[in-house]
């Protein structure tokens, strides 16, 4: 946590993802697609500032100048202070794992996704590039109704309920589905952090390799694909498992000697 000082008053703000709240999730959610400039940074010190109770402080606000506002959003000259919006984005517990909408709870992904399948995980990362590249609501829709179904309890995935589960989706806010997709982008920054073997390339320099940081926003499916035939058997094993075979089975092929004539 970044802390700031006013008039002998701090507070404590968020410095990473992980520290982000559900409000925070929804702030952002409200501007996506997020951009990186003077107006948002200005927009994200009102938030934050509010979260800590100093919003309604006329007074406070009044005795700070634009120089004030520049020093803290700079961090002094240090930084910036919402700088890590726009780094890629880690976070490991789930700030919504359900919520209740229209007189039904909706269940979605645990902490760590670790109750994900590969399938669902593959299915997901599909859909979330189809409303990067077009932000249509439709392809959002079918986001959440892949992550978030509805009931009493969470029911198994099924890939025919997904268009009728996507229609009860149409009436979420749209902030709200925006928050639970920057949630997902940021959990599944975690795991693409803590199974970095399983989403590695070959470098263009041979010999060397490099994790493919491109995988997060949009490129995932094909880096994952890459060398590998039979994903299909894992398609239904926990996503946790399914990356340590994908890292495993890399690492055989590496070390596997190609057929070479010997003389």
């Amino acid at each position: 946590m970044n802390t700031i000082t006013l008039k002998d008053s701090s507070v404590a703000v968020a410095s990473r993802w992980g520290e982000l709240s559900r409000r925070d999730l929804l702030f952002l959610g409200s501007r996506f697609p997020i951009a990186d400039t003077p107006e948002f940074h200005v927009q994200a010190f009102r938030h934050f500032m509010q979260q800590a109770k100093w919003g309604g402080n006329r007074k406070l606000w009044r005795s700070l100048s634009g120089d004030d506002i520049y020093n803290i959003l700079t961090m002094g000259g240090n930084g910036y202070l919402f700088g890590f919006i726009f780094t890629e984005p880690e976070m490991g517990k789930a700030q919504w794992r359900r919520f209740f909408h229209r007189g039904r709870w909706w269940h979605g992904p645990d902490h760590d996704l670790i109750d994900l399948t590969f399938g669902e995980f593959r299915y997901a990362e599909d859909c979330l590039n189809a409303f990067l590249n077009g932000k249509s609501d439709e392809a959002l829709d079918t986001f959440i109704a892949v992550l978030w179904r509805p009931g009493c309890k969470k029911p198994p995935f099924a890939f025919h309920k997904t268009d009728r589960i996507a229609q009860k989706a149409q009436t979420i806010p749209h902030n709200f589905k925006c928050a639970l997709l920057l949630q997902y982008i940021a959990m599944r920054g975690f795991l693409i952090a803590q199974n970095p073997g399983a989403f590695e390339k070959p470098s263009q320099e041979e010999g060397a390799v490099t994790v493919n940081t491109g995988t997060t926003w949009g490129t995932l499916i094909s880096a994952l694909a890459q060398n590998i035939t039979d994903l299909e058997r894992i398609e239904h094993m926990n996503v946790w498992p399914a990356l340590e075979w994908i890292s495993n089975r890399k690492k055989m092929t590496k070390q596997t000697p190609t057929n070479e004539q010997q003389y």
